[in-house]
């Protein structure tokens, strides 16, 4: 299983790096990995009296950095921003 996500995670690199240099784009994989993880998304989980568990998820809105790299992969940003899904314990 381990050589297996190894090579897929491989394989998804290099897709990722050929699409961009395609598009023009000259950044390191070290450089677009380090741009992109600050678009994060956040998940609170609480729990009042009544025993009701509420997650509250938080997708925070994608930087000019990260929509170019996005725009040059063909990702569209359809999360929501704010997210709630309640249920009782």
């Amino acid at each position: 299983a381990h050589l297996f996500i190894s090579v897929l995670a491989y394989h998804l690199l290099s897709a990722i790096e050929l699409t961009l240099r395609t598009q023009g784009d000259k950044r390191s994989w070290q450089t677009i990995k380090e741009q992109v993880a600050s678009h994060v998304r956040s998940t609170l989980v609480l729990t009042n009296d009544q025993g009701v568990v509420t997650h509250l998820r938080v997708s925070f809105v994608p930087e000019p950095t990260h929509r170019e790299i996005y725009a040059l992969l063909g990702v569209r940003d359809p999360l929501k921003r704010i997210k709630t899904t309640a249920a009782h314990l």
